[in-house]
């Protein structure tokens, strides 16, 4: 059967990596450019990863995995800010931070409030500090102004003032804070400030046209649904923020299990086909030579093997196996209430119409 793709017709050598080791899990497709007849070689063209894209949702979907739905363009959030991550030097300085709070009476003090939040100190020429975890370890002049050893001898003597690096940055790791730390609507365009920055008369006569438009959705919606207040806006906000959180980790625990029904389903079918190959193995009075022939096989069926087993410590003992029947109904289930949480509701449906 052929598939209406636009892809390349030459045949290409290509390699299917996927990241399991992120929570979203993803494949990367990496082919050569050059045909395997080496006459030919690959040209990219238009929306050539979409067609790409489309494909691999074909295949996923004749083997009964799950696929990614695309929402329309003006559905989609984009991420404005990012958490910031924190370095192994960046929780020294915070630990040291959190020392100096408890007012040490000199540097040997400060040392030993740190050795009781588990950091282990280096003395010599350059002190240095390690955390739990840490590799390597850090010295203070390398943590940045306010952390050597100078500069935190001056603060504890009381001649300088100690000052963390972190201060005056606000943490914004959830959208839910994003939200909040807002005080006014900013969906409206400053008509004034745009003027001052040289705009025209054109964008000032269509901003104050889109500031309606703006408002009268803002109206419309909030009659909608019966908000009066900022704070019943707020609350609002709050439900849909928990929706989603738990709509997210609903969908996680579905893809762990379909992720599961997929690895127990491999097992049984490499358990069942390894049978014969077993059998002789035993036959054999379990023969070195033969193990390295078969070597393949009987290391699938140990790792099925291993599996069952780890199966029936979590089950009981005396649990059986699942059935590969059963299999295909529970992930036919779960990948189905997967898709209906994705799916936008009736209502949404209407309005994006």
């Amino acid at each position: 059967m052929k598939r209406p793709c636009a892809l390349p017709r030459e045949k290409h050598a290509f390699i299917v990596a996927t990241h399991i080791d992120r929570v979203h899990i993803h494949n990367h497709i990496i082919f050569n450019s050059t045909s395997l007849d080496c006459t030919k070689k690959f040209r990219d063209f238009y929306l050539f990863g979409l067609a790409l894209a489309k494909h691999s949702d074909l295949i996923c979907l004749e083997h009964q995995l799950s696929v990614i739905i695309r929402k329309p363009y003006r559905e989609r959030q984009k991420r404005t800010e990012y958490p910031q991550k924190k370095s192994q030097r960046d929780e020294i300085c915070e630990a040291i931070d959190a020392a100096m709070e408890r007012k040490p009476r000199d540097f040997r003090e400060l040392v030993e409030f740190l050795q009781e939040a588990g950091y282990e100190y280096k003395d010599g020429r350059q002190p240095a500090l390690r955390g739990k975890g840490h590799s390597r370890f850090a010295r203070f002049r390398s943590l940045g102004k306010g952390y050597t050893v100078e500069n935190l001898c001056a603060s504890i003597a009381g001649t300088a003032e100690h000052t963390s690096k972190f201060a005056g940055k606000s943490c914004t790791n959830t959208r839910k804070k994003q939200l909040h730390d807002k005080s006014e609507l900013s969906f409206l365009i400053d008509v004034r400030a745009k003027m001052q920055e040289g705009k025209g008369k054109g964008y000032a006569r269509w901003a104050k046209v889109f500031n309606l438009e703006q408002m009268a959705k803002a109206l419309m919606f909030m009659e909608e649904h019966g908000i009066k207040s900022y704070e019943e806006l707020t609350e609002k906000a709050d439900g849909i923020l928990e929706q989603r959180e738990n709509l997210l980790s609903s969908t996680k625990s579905d893809e762990a299990r379909l992720q599961e029904i997929q690895i127990m389903k491999k097992h049984l079918l490499n358990y069942r086909k390894s049978q014969d190959v077993f059998q002789a193995y035993k036959a054999s009075g379990y023969s070195r030579k033969f193990c390295e022939e078969h070597r393949d096989v009987l290391t699938l069926r140990s790792a099925a093997k291993k599996a069952f087993d780890e199966y029936k410590r979590q089950h009981g003992q005396e649990s059986k196996l699942p059935r590969i029947r059963e299999l295909n109904a529970e992930y036919s289930a779960v990948l189905e209430r997967k898709t209906m949480r994705s799916m936008p509701s009736p209502n949404q449906r209407c309005r994006s119409g």
